[in-house]
């Protein structure tokens, strides 16, 4: 597993069956395992909150601990031998999300600070995974009916699918940013096509549009809306790296000079464009110009 690092210069990793957070200044082993435990997959955010999952041998159950910087808590406590907590993120404002397996099916559960909840509630034949929550506690995470696979939003309030996929069509490793918008890659089991496709809170757009013998990895999406990732030529053995940014819509200035007036010839003129703005917020600057001049 890689090591994590926030914007802080806080580290953790896991080694030996045990996490361990570096604070710029000291290392403490956060779990302090003794037999039969086994911790993994951290994830820390920028206030040095850490979540893993950590799994008991003996017992059978996985489960998804949070450490806030003082204390460490159990947030699934799952039943031994039946549930199973993994894939867990965090978020700056201490939100967590993780995928769980109850025996039967996989729902999504997010942790709130104070409380635990099912997004997903799945029935027999329905699993989620592989959720992602922004700062703004936008989750998003996979969801597999046994026909195909489909990408969920859930925005705080509702979830929505984004994707509706028919048959033979799969929607996978999805990213979102702190603006909502959001990748994955697409995979469509009748053409034997993958794609790169971005949500930008509004629309749907294919990035790539590939054909046949391209295999793009899964992509990445920073708080500007530019996705990064890497595609692998089958033809002809060539990897290469794809970036996208989002074009910018200039919109152009609206110009006010004011109430209309009439003056006799010879008199002053005064003109007064404050009222002028750009609806981009963009500077402006001013420019006068005759159109017509009258006789004299």
């Amino acid at each position: 597993e890689q090591p994590q690092i926030n914007n802080n210069g806080q580290v953790v990793w896991s080694q030996g069956n045990n996490i361990y957070l570096y604070n710029g200044t000291t290392t403490t082993n956060l779990t302090n395992n003794t037999s039969g435990w086994s911790s993994y997959a951290p994830q820390i955010n920028n206030n040095g909150h850490v979540v893993w999952t950590q799994s008991n041998y003996s017992m059978g159950a996985i489960d998804i601990y949070l450490y806030n910087g003082a204390t460490k808590t159990n947030l699934s406590n799952n039943p031994s031998s039946v549930g199973q907590g993994i894939q867990s993120q965090i978020n700056d404002n201490g939100q967590v999300v993780w995928s769980y397996y109850n025996g039967s099916v996989w729902n999504i559960y997010l942790y709130n600070g104070t409380t635990k909840t099912n997004l997903t509630n799945n029935t027999s034949g329905w699993s989620s995974y592989e959720p992602q929550i922004n700062n703004n506690g936008q989750v998003v995470w996979y969801n597999y009916n046994g026909i195909v696979n489909d990408i969920y939003l859930y925005n705080g309030a509702t979830t929505t699918n984004l994707t509706n996929n028919t048959s033979g069509r799969y929607s996978y490793a999805p990213q979102i940013n702190n603006n909502g918008q959001m990748v994955w890659t697409h995979y469509n089991g009748s053409t034997g096509v993958y794609d790169i496709y971005l949500y930008n809170g509004t629309t749907t757009t294919n990035l790539s549009n590939n054909t046949s013998g391209l295999s793009p990895s899964e992509p990445q999406i920073n708080n500007n809306g530019q996705v990064v990732w890497y595609q692998y030529d089958n033809s002809t053995g060539v990897a290469d790296v794809y970036l996208a940014v989002p074009t910018i819509q200039n919109n152009p200035p609206v110009a006010n000079a004011g109430a209309d007036q009439s003056k006799y010839v010879g008199d002053t003129v005064t003109l007064d464009g404050s009222g002028s703005y750009d609806v981009d917020g963009n500077p402006l600057t001013y420019t006068w110009a005759f159109t017509t001049v009258p006789a004299g």
